[in-house]
């Protein structure tokens, strides 16, 4: 709502303002609300207050402008996704011609570019993360389409291991993706709110706190109607101006999850991929979503806030492994594509012999005959050197055939 009341002029902004500072101590909620508990946080809990916002935006022609709200009326991280579809994603199947393309996306929700960024950033044919082109090579690195990230995300070989379900490659989630636009210039065009009011965009420059100039997160604003709303990864070095905002008493690791329990190859991985057959068979990332607090006089909530905070709403841990009867699946798999690698190997070595047992057998009975043909030109009557000379040419010719 700030954000989109930001387009207003100054009078129309302060009535805004007003009106939701009213409804704030109306309906007795804060942006930071202590009795809610966890599970309320994720799977969502009643806010009346989101309702009746919902209905203004309606009215007032905003309802394109603001985030789907659950038919519960809750509210939650992931109250509209949890036992959701998400998609739908069309791929490549890897049949014929697209056998290199194999799992790479081909559109997502019936679109074939993003329309949040500039230019290339817009991109997202990249491999989905379940299948990929047989065998990988492990010495590059993976695309992937991420749409939580709303863009491609890249992973780092890190090694090769020897696992029960095969020969695997780990990977682990490459820095420059969540580096400023000054570090990594491939990243400028992520900057660019396309989709979103010029006063946000504007704003972020101001306050010189939008991805172009953050490290170690992605600003999910662009593609989240302009929520002010930040992604981390916890392999990634977090940005200084983050971890000052939240104070000295604030402990960072708090921010990488538990301790790791599942076997990841080693310490730096965090996807396991089979390298002949290209399934991940493990995984473990953690993530932290922050909020972006800006101070706003006007809004009762932040008037007395920092110029710029950053409150870590959720860390999240996601690991993931497969079930021992999968992977005697994927075990057999990998048996089976080994075994029909082998079979097309002794099959190219028998074409082979047989293709030289075959010539060697021509070539015996051709200088055979022109053997004779050499004794024949040999005879009284006959001229020694175009016989000689013709029997050559023969076996010339042979040989040149064969």
């Amino acid at each position: 709502v700030r954000v989109n009341a930001g387009e207003l002029d100054a009078q129309s902004r302060a009535v805004a303002f007003g009106t939701i500072n009213r409804m704030t101590e109306r309906f007795n909620e804060s942006i930071l609300n202590r009795n809610t508990t966890a599970r309320q946080a994720l799977l969502g809990r009643e806010m009346p207050i989101v309702n009746k916002l919902a209905r203004m935006a309606q009215t007032m022609g905003m309802e394109g402008r603001m985030p789907e709200l659950s038919n519960s009326g809750k509210y939650g991280y992931v109250s509209l996704t949890n036992n959701s579809l998400s998609g739908p994603f069309e791929i490549y199947t890897g049949y014929q011609e697209t056998a290199r393309s194999l799992g790479e996306l081909i559109s997502y929700k019936g679109k074939r570019r993003l329309n949040y960024y500039d230019g290339k950033c817009n991109r997202m044919q990249a491999s989905v993360g379940e299948l990929r082109p047989m065998p990988i090579d492990p010495n590059k690195r993976l695309e992937m389409f991420q749409p939580s990230f709303c863009r491609i995300i890249h992973l780092e070989p890190t090694g090769q291991h020897k696992l029960r379900e095969g020969v695997a490659v780990s990977y682990a989630l490459v820095s420059d993706d969540f580096a400023s636009a000054a570090n990594n210039p491939d990243n400028r065009c992520f900057c660019v709110n396309s989709s979103g009011p010029t006063s946000y965009t504007m704003e972020n420059n101001r306050l010189d706190d939008n991805h172009c100039s953050l490290d170690g997160v992605i600003d999910l604003g662009p593609c989240s109607y302009g929520a002010p709303l930040l992604v981390a990864p916890s392999s990634v070095q977090l940005d200084s101006r983050i971890i000052n905002s939240l104070g000295p008493a604030f402990d960072p690791d708090l921010l990488h999850g538990e301790v790791n329990e599942i076997d990841m190859a080693d310490d730096k991985s965090q996807v396991v991929i089979l390298k002949r057959v290209g399934i991940p068979i493990r995984a473990d990332i953690t993530i932290t979503l922050f909020m972006r607090l800006v101070r706003d006089p006007i809004f009762k909530e932040t008037a007395n806030v920092p110029e710029v905070s950053y409150l870590p709403l959720v860390t999240v841990r996601e690991t993931v492994t497969i079930p021992p009867k999968l992977a005697q699946i994927i075990i057999n798999l990998e048996s089976f594509i080994s075994l029909t690698y082998h079979i097309k190997v002794v099959m190219y070595l028998s074409a082979v012999v047989l293709l030289f047992w075959l010539s060697g057998h021509y070539y015996c009975i051709t200088t055979d005959n022109t053997g004779r043909q050499a004794s024949q030109s040999n005879e009284p009557g006959s001229g020694n050197g175009g016989g000689g000379s013709n029997g050559a040419q023969l076996r010339r010719a042979t040989l040149t055939s064969t």
